[in-house]
C-alpha cells in the first residue's frame, strides 16, 4: 500500500478539508519534451483540475 503522510491522514479526518490544492508545471521544452501539468487531487466532478484554462491531472 502507498505511504500516506501524516499531515494528509489528519487532513482526511477533520470536519472541514483546507482548501490547499498543489499544482504542478514540469516543463521540458528546452530539451524538446513538452510541458505536463499536475494537481494533488481532482475536482469535485471527479475530473482533472482547470485553472488559468490548462488542465492538470491528478
Amino acid at each position: 500500500m502507498q505511504d500516506i503522510r501524516q499531515e494528509t491522514l489528519n487532513e482526511c479526518t477533520r470536519a472541514e478539508q483546507s482548501a490547499s490544492v498543489v499544482l504542478w508545471e514540469i516543463d521540458l521544452t528546452e530539451v524538446g519534451g513538452e510541458r505536463y501539468f499536475f494537481c494533488n487531487e481532482q475536482n469535485e466532478k471527479g475530473e482533472p483540475v482547470t485553472w488559468q484554462g490548462r488542465q492538470y491531472q491528478p
